[in-house]
């Protein structure tokens, strides 16, 4: 108890340099025009989806928008992870589809080109392999409520969500 009493009042005795900030912070006048742009370019990309869209993560979304040729706005971001050059050179991922389980789902997932890897009825859950262009149409389907990258789980990772296409 003594020597940590004595650590402390030798850290309090060091001097410390502190520097002056000013606030607030200028900011660059142009800042809030390129972030309201990009906003507004955000909010009428997501306005321009269709209702299938809607059900697909934004990522693949622009993935799938790329893949036709389309453009997209400036302001959303291309993903950048590993997964996307396999994307890019394969056309194809694996999912994870949202929605209410059934045959139909299966063999509608298989008709359009995709392998299920893996049902959880319980949870309401199948993992596909499925073409990028394949899943508007099976967004569209009224049994499924969202579709999005399939993420593994990781146990006792030091860096984050494994990619599994």
């Amino acid at each position: 108890m003594k020597n940590l009493l004595k650590a402390l009042v030798l850290f309090a005795s060091v001097p410390v340099a502190v520097a002056e900030v000013r606030f607030p912070v200028p900011i660059p006048s142009d800042a809030f025009t390129s972030a309201a742009a990009d906003i507004a370019a955000i909010k009428a990309e997501k306005a321009s989806r269709t209702a299938a869209q809607q059900k697909i993560d934004a990522e693949l979304v622009v993935l799938i928008r790329q893949q036709r040729g389309e453009a997209t706005a400036l302001a959303v971001p291309v993903p950048k992870e590993p997964y996307v050059e396999r994307v890019v050179a394969t056309g194809r991922l694996t999912v994870e589809i949202r929605g209410a389980i059934s045959e139909s789902l299966t063999q509608a997932i298989v008709s359009h080109g995709g392998v299920v890897k893996a049902i959880h009825e319980k949870y309401g859950q199948v993992i596909a392999d499925l073409p990028l262009a394949s899943l508007e149409p099976l967004a569209a389907r009224g049994d499924v409520e969202h579709i999005h990258r399939f993420v593994p789980p990781s146990h006792n990772a030091i860096e984050g969500a494994q990619d599994a296409v």
